[in-house]
């Protein structure tokens, strides 16, 4: 258990209320009549947070005093066509508190007007936050500024919060088969068996770190002898010890990491398939699995595609629920809609989902096939095996990876006697070559994607209309075909809202590079940027493919250029603005 303490800033507005907003860590606000009260109210948000899913942002922000940036602003009206600036400017005050963090790296929160920046020197901290409550507050009219006027009195005061660490709890059902072939890391008995790992410090607390995340799978290589079980011996009574031990009535929450062996599972059996069901019920999945849970999972990194991230969504918790029918494959979907609106991308994400390990865990599950080439003389023949007569790579990969999301890109532009070729896959989840041999789909996703129908559309741009793709599928396909498949995703065109969100992901995924890691670089961008970046990125026809392009030439090469030419640059903040449509890195 540990005592966090949260900085929180309260001010009062115009009309007597008192607001309190937390400065670091966690994003907290409440309004009360009084201090006390909006305090009370931020205290128990956060106690509450911490006891969620431990993904709250913890305080490190320290040595705090308050400040007053002031700005010179002239208020503005606009109109369609014009902008009639007021005849003289205002000198805004904005109150802001400033403070360092652990890697002494300054930091400084303005609450009132929502900004919070950092940099390495407090000097260049200070212009910074000026240069962008400037840009801010540029081209506001009277009526919005005045929102931001400062307050009658803004005082600082602290918070503190104990966090308890979320306990893992094992069912009671579930302990004594885990007993009967396991014991558990944390309990005395073993600690005299295993001793203290000598000057493994570091490669115990990354080991602590890994197995408090929860839901890995690691494994430790050696050679014989060297300490592999004590390491992770030790590792476990580290961690037991951080989550605290309790009362005698929940130590069997606590053991979550149990030793056991191949000799010990097997111990005892004497028919077929008695240790399979040991095993069995050892690895009983209990963990509960929400739709709403899938769903948003997808949603926040596929935008603007409900309907698409339903269905995928659906195949997961249907298989989750054991539902799925056992002589066909887990679900079999076809795609349908414009190019470059997230077709190829939700089948990568629905991959990275069901098998985890990141993209590149996933990408080893997902095996992808170019339809359009499978469209000459032969193309079946070369679905099914290589022309020296072993399996081709498609049956290869689905042998030695059953569980794997297979993706058929451009389905419409294979041979007709592909499409004989997967009947029997989609109907029935196999495939037998000329030779005999079988190969099972049943436990693989196959999804299919086309852009039949698009061309019907007379809409282009920002719409929300679309053609009926599932009418122009089925009079495309073969019934027979088109009766195999468990459901016609439709993706519609993509709206503006949907490309700025898009823009934003791709620009935060680029803050992620390599070189801006290990330089400690962070990167803002302007509004103006972004807006020019999703208008000049998306093209009618070709979705938002364009889009990456176009950050990788109007701002990736303008920022490597800068990186490159000041090379002392490191642990600061580096803005990206539009100046005469040209980026300019500040």
């Amino acid at each position: 258990m540990r005592l966090l303490k949260f900085p929180v800033a309260v001010w009062e507005d115009a009309d007597g209320c008192f607001t309190a907003k937390t400065l670091d860590g966690e994003p907290a606000v409440a309004v009360d009549v009084t201090v006390a009260g909006a305090i009370s109210q931020l205290k128990k948000y956060l106690r509450w947070r911490l006891g969620q899913d431990g993904s709250a942002v913890l305080p490190d922000m320290q040595d705090l005093r308050r400040i007053d940036l002031r700005i010179r602003v002239r208020p503005q009206y606009r109109t369609e066509r014009s902008v009639f600036p007021c005849r003289q400017a205002i000198t805004l005050r904005v109150p802001a508190v400033v403070g360092r963090r652990k890697d002494h790296s300054a930091v400084c929160s303005a609450p009132t007007v929502g900004l919070h920046l950092s940099s390495v020197s407090e000097k260049v901290l200070d212009e910074l936050c000026r240069e962008t409550l400037q840009r801010q507050m540029s081209g506001l009219s009277p009526a919005d500024l005045s929102r931001c006027l400062p307050p009658k009195q803004l005082t600082l005061h602290s918070i503190n919060v104990k966090s308890t660490p979320r306990k893992h709890r094992i069912r009671e059902a579930y302990l004594p088969s885990v007993r009967m072939v396991a014991e558990a890391l944390g309990e005395r008995s073993l600690r005299k068996r295993y001793g203290r790992a000598w000057r493994r410090d570091r490669e115990i607390d990354r080991l602590v770190e890994r197995l408090d995340m929860g839901g890995t799978s690691l494994i430790l290589l050696g050679d014989s002898g060297c300490g592999k079980t004590t390491l992770l011996a030790n590792a476990v009574r580290q961690l037991e010890r951080k989550n605290g031990k309790g009362d005698a009535a929940r130590v069997e929450s606590r053991h979550r990491f149990w030793l056991t062996n191949g000799s010990r599972l097997i111990a005892g059996m004497q028919y077929l398939g008695q240790w399979e069901e040991r095993c069995d019920a050892l690895m009983k999945d209990d963990v509960p699995l929400a739709h709403g849970t899938v769903l948003g999972w997808l949603e926040s990194r596929l935008f603007g595609q409900r309907s698409a991230c339903e269905a995928a969504a659906s195949v997961v918790t249907r298989f989750k629920a054991g539902l799925n029918d056992p002589n066909r494959p887990l679900g079999v979907l076809l795609f349908c809609g414009p190019t470059g609106v997230g077709k190829t991308e939700l089948a990568k994400m629905l991959a990275q989902y069901l098998f985890g390990a990141g993209k590149a865990g996933a990408s080893k599950r997902l095996i992808r096939l170019d339809m359009s080439e499978y469209s000459g003389y032969g193309a079946a023949d070369r679905l099914m095996m290589r022309p020296d007569g072993r399996p081709s790579e498609l049956v290869e990969q689905v042998r030695l990876q059953p569980f794997a999301l297979v993706l058929l890109d451009e389905i419409e532009k294979a041979s007709p006697h592909v499409f004989d070729v997967l009947l029997s896959v989609l109907d029935e989840g196999r495939l037998t070559d000329r030779w005999g041999r079988t190969t099972i789909f049943r436990s693989a996703v196959i999804i299919m994607t086309s852009n039949l129908g698009t061309s019907s559309s007379e809409t282009l741009g920002f719409t929300s209309q679309s053609p009926a793709y599932e009418r122009e599928v089925f009079s495309a396909f073969r019934p027979e075909f088109f009766n195999r498949i468990d459901s016609v995703v439709t993706f519609q065109p993509l709206s503006r809202e949907t490309i700025l969100a898009i823009t934003r992901k791709e620009l935060k995924d680029l803050c992620s590079r390599e070189g801006l890691v290990k330089a400690n670089i962070r990167l803002t961008f302007s509004h103006e940027l972004i807006n020019h970046l999703a208008e000049v990125g998306f093209d009618a026809r070709l979705g938002a493919r364009p889009l990456q392009r176009t950050i990788e030439q109007r701002v990736v090469a303008p920022l490597a250029r800068f990186l490159v030419g000041h090379q002392s640059v490191g642990e600061q903040v580096v803005r990206l603005e539009l100046d005469d449509g040209r980026v300019v890195v500040r």
